[in-house]
Formats: structure tokens, C-alpha cells, sequence
């Protein structure tokens, strides 16, 4: 397998991970979002202001219905009109809803003897590489559905970049294995994680 260049986020139009995988670069631990939150999340993110929004425009729409002929057809078209573009909010929310269901399952997280690699991408795909050394930040943040599904997210910083490691189980520990493979420059940390959780991958 040839040595391709580190490249954050190129559109690789499907290719396997092989293909952006160095020569000498070993897959330790393989993780992907646990799809009962990451989904969950979504719906249940702006969902009341939807609502209500929803609502009020079913509200308004019903008063001018109940006006009957006493509106112009052509004033009743425009209403109808002015009230989908009205419901921006909802179909902005569907939009991600349903962007975030078509992504669930291309979304990977890979640990590597060399670096960190999060795939995603929904017509093409995406990759984006940290390498140990170049972490400024792990830190770990666990919302109230997190705690219920118990699961958290890891916001990864570097100088020039950054990405969030969505609801996975044991993110404590993948954290500080970061920051373990950052203070030894070398993956350790996910050798000895991968073996003391065996049976989890």
C-alpha cells in the first residue's frame, strides 16, 4: 500500500480507508456514534420553538380559512404562499433531521498508531487526521442524553483545527488515552485500551 499525503478532509469520492491509510499506519480501535443519541439529539434539538411556530401558523391559517369566500381566492393563494416560506424553522429542522439519519452511518472514528481519523460525508467521503503530537485539546462533554444513553462527546482541538467525537460509550477513557499517546508520542495508550476492553470491539 503506497504512502498518500495527510490531507483534512478530502473528498476521496468513496474511497476505502486503505486508500488514505500510510504505509506503515495500523488501525487499533474502530468507533462509530451510538445511533440511539446521536439521532435523538436531533430531533429533540429546536423541536419546542418548531412547535410553536408550527402552531401559530396553523392558528393564522385557520382564521383566514374560516373567512370562506369572504377572501379573494387570489389573497387566500398568496396567504398560502407567505405561510410556506413562513415555516422556514420546519423545513430548516427537517433538513437536519433527515441530514443527520443520511450521515449516521458513514460517520467513523478510527485510532491508529499514528493518528486520529474521523470519516464522514454523505455523497462523498470525508476524512479529516490529527496526529497525536499536534493535540492541543480532549476534552469531554456529556449532556443530559448522554447520561441516559451513557455515552459523551470529545471536542478535539488542534492550532488550525478542530472536530467533535459524537456519542461514544467510555469517553473518559479515549480521552485521556489522547492525552496519554500525546505526552508518550506514540498510541500506547490505545494498545492497552483495546486490550482492556476486549470484548467491547
Amino acid at each position: 500500500m503506497g504512502r498518500v499525503e495527510q490531507k483534512d478532509f478530502a473528498n476521496n469520492n468513496g474511497n476505502k480507508l486503505e486508500d488514505v491509510l500510510q504505509s506503515d499506519e495500523e488501525i487499533i480501535i474502530e468507533l462509530a456514534p451510538q445511533k440511539a443519541d446521536f439521532i435523538l439529539e436531533s430531533f429533540l434539538k429546536g423541536l419546542p420553538i418548531v412547535v410553536i411556530w408550527v402552531l401559530i401558523d396553523i392558528f393564522i391559517f385557520s382564521q383566514f380559512a374560516r373567512m370562506g369566500t369572504s377572501v379573494d381566492k387570489k389573497a387566500m393563494l398568496c396567504i398560502s404562499f407567505i405561510l410556506v416560506f413562513h415555516l422556514f424553522p420546519l423545513w430548516l429542522y427537517l433538513y437536519r433531521l433527515f441530514k443527520r439519519i443520511a450521515v449516521l452511518g458513514k460517520i467513523k472514528y478510527y485510532f491508529t498508531n499514528k493518528r486520529i481519523i474521523v470519516k464522514s460525508g454523505i455523497i462523498g467521503t470525508d476524512y479529516k487526521f490529527f496526529t497525536y503530537p499536534e493535540v492541543l485539546t480532549a476534552d469531554v462533554k456529556r449532556g443530559l442524553l448522554d447520561k441516559i444513553f451513557r455515552v459523551g462527546d470529545i471536542y478535539i482541538t488542534a492550532s488550525n483545527k478542530s472536530v467533535v467525537i459524537e456519542d461514544i460509550k467510555n469517553p473518559y477513557q479515549y480521552s485521556n488515552a489522547i492525552f496519554e499517546a500525546i505526552r508518550l508520542n506514540n498510541a500506547d495508550a490505545f494498545y492497552k485500551l483495546k486490550d482492556k476492553n476486549n470484548k467491547n470491539f
